[in-house]
């Protein structure tokens, strides 16, 4: 089991916005929209304890991660400071935080979901009110 700290999107309109776009890009999603925080750790994770009154998390545009054997489209955020300070990716690299769209093998499908995206301005932002642990393991992610 692989367990991850996340935000998630604490604005009802806007989870439902990005949620609908994930469930269309792939209908096998099995969590909410996030901003990985800390992960992956093969033992649980404890939420940080600190306070997130007044953090703002900026959506600013859509980006990818396309290479030879990767097909990811993803919503560009900009994190505050306090929270900035807050991210440990070892496996995946801290300067990029990100809400993913799509992450699949067809590249023609997540060139066509980024080319669409551009064409928007995709600009939103939300107050984080906490942080919130996911499990994984391969076939299964849930919120615990």
């Amino acid at each position: 089991m692989r367990y991850f700290e996340v935000i998630n999107i604490d604005y009802k309109n806007a989870q439902t916005f990005v949620d609908g776009i994930r469930l269309f890009a792939n209908s096998k999603i099995k969590h909410k929209a996030h901003v990985t925080i800390k992960g992956p750790s093969q033992s649980k994770i404890v939420p940080e304890r600190i306070k997130y009154e007044n953090q703002i998390i900026k959506i600013t545009g859509i980006g990818n991660f396309f290479s030879e054997n990767q097909n990811t489209v993803f919503l560009k955020c900009e994190l505050e400071e306090r929270l900035k300070k807050l991210i440990n990716k070892p496996d995946f690299g801290s300067g990029n935080p990100h809400i993913t769209l799509y992450d699949g093998e067809d590249n023609e499908f997540a060139n066509q979901l980024f080319q669409l995206g551009q064409n928007y301005s995709i600009k939103f932002q939300f107050i984080v009110n906490e942080l919130d642990i996911i499990k994984s393991n391969k076939l299964y992610w849930s919120c615990i």
